[in-house]
C-alpha cells in the first residue's frame, strides 16, 4: 500500500533510522512520535495556527486504503496565503472499522521523520522515516509500484523486492555516493543495471528478473 501525494497533498514512503525512540535497524519496532505533533490544542508556528483538521476519503484515499466513504483522516497543518492546508504534524489515516492505517510526520507539508503504513489486520505493513520530503532509509511503497518494495538506506535505494514473495529483483552496493556493486532498478527508464567496482556492465527490463 502507498499513498500519492497527489491524492493527499504529500508523499508517503517508508523507513527507518534512530529518529525520536526508533532503533537504527531496517526493521523495527513501531516509532513513537513525539507529543508536540500529536496534540489537538492550536499552537503558533512560525505566524501559522496550528490546528486539527478532519475529512472523509476521496475516491483515490478510497482506492488506496481499501475503503468506502466512511474512510476519514485527522491531521495537523495550517493554511497558507492562499487559504490552502500545509500538513505539519501528525497525519493519521483511518479504515472503515476505525482501525488506524497509517501514520506520518510532516514538516512544513513534507513527510520529514518517522512513519507506519498498516495492513487491513493491523500488521505493519512497511515503516520509516524521511528526511525533508525524501525516502531516507528502511522499506518504501513508491508511486504505482504498489506490489513492490524498494529499500533504501542514507538515502539511496539498495534493494528492490517483490512485496508479496520478498524475491529480490536488485540488490546492491553503493561507494563515496556511487553506484559500486550490484545492481540497481534506474527510475528513469524502469530498467535493472548492473555495476562491477564502479561500472556499468549490464542493463535488464524488469520482466527478464522476474
Amino acid at each position: 500500500m502507498f499513498i500519492d501525494h497527489r491524492a493527499m497533498g504529500g508523499t508517503i514512503l517508508l523507513i527507518a533510522i534512530t529518529f525520536m525512540g526508533c532503533s537504527q535497524k531496517l526493521v523495527v519496532e513501531p516509532c513513537s512520535f513525539p507529543k508536540e505533533f500529536q496534540s489537538d490544542s492550536e499552537v503558533v508556528y512560525k505566524g501559522h495556527l496550528v490546528k486539527e483538521y478532519k475529512k472523509y476519503s476521496s475516491e483515490a484515499d478510497r482506492t488506496i486504503l481499501k475503503c468506502n466513504d466512511k474512510c476519514k483522516f485527522r491531521y495537523l497543518g495550517y493554511k497558507d496565503a492562499k487559504g490552502e492546508i500545509i500538513y505539519h504534524g501528525l497525519y493519521k489515516a483511518y479504515d472503515d472499522n476505525g482501525k488506524t492505517r497509517a501514520e506520518i510526520l510532516y514538516t512544513e507539508g513534507m513527510p520529514d521523520g518517522p512513519f507506519i503504513i498498516r495492513d487491513e489486520k493491523g500488521n505493519i505493513e512497511v515503516q520509516g522515516t524521511y528526511k525533508k520530503g525524501h525516502p531516507w532509509d528502511g522499506k518504501f511503497l513508491i508511486g504505482d509500484f504498489s506490489d513492490v518494495i524498494f529499500t533504501f538506506k542514507d538515502g539511496k535505494n539498495i534493494a528492490f523486492e517483490d512485496k508479496e514473495t520478498g524475491k529480490i529483483y536488485a540488490q546492491g552496493e553503493w561507494k563515496n555516493d556511487k553506484k559500486w556493486n550490484g545492481s540497481f532498478y534506474k527510475w528513469e527508464d524502469g530498467k535493472i543495471e548492473y555495476y562491477r567496482d564502479g561500472k556499468l556492465v549490464n542493463r535488464k527490463s524488469i520482466e527478464d528478473v522476474k
